[in-house]
């Protein structure tokens, strides 16, 4: 009777710090799309942030990456951007398998995917 109720205490603890625990690491990649089909996608980067700042500071994320792609040279202005977006993931794997779903997407609908080196300062 006493160790089903440590055992019981255990796993309840466990259970209790695995909801409680905080990760605060994030994977992230970052897409944009140029003009004559380019579209610009970043390698994948990782943040140390609060859950409720993935969304709350995602434009302030996409611009740094709009701003690098001019001074990289690789858009002449911000203009040239049609649109983009940011994904975010738990888990480095699954930002993985997603980017490269996403480059094997776009090169089948005739998109030129470039990869660019790009961390998040």
């Amino acid at each position: 009777m006493k160790k089903g109720l440590v055992l019981l205490l255990f796993f309840i603890a466990g259970l209790v710090y695995s909801q409680t625990k905080s990760d605060k690491t994030h994977y992230f990649f970052s897409i944009a799309y140029g003009q004559n089909n380019e579209v610009y996608v970043s390698d994948i980067y990782e943040a140390n942030i609060e859950n409720k700042d993935i969304y709350g500071k995602l434009a302030e994320r996409y611009v740094k990456f709009q701003i690098f792609l001019v001074k990289q040279g690789k858009v002449s202005s911000i203009k040239d951007i049609q649109t983009g977006y940011e994904k975010n993931y738990y888990k480095k794997e699954q930002a993985l398998a997603e980017q490269q779903n996403l480059l094997s997407t776009l090169e089948k609908q005739q998109f030129i995917p470039k990869i660019v080196d790009y961390q998040l300062n």
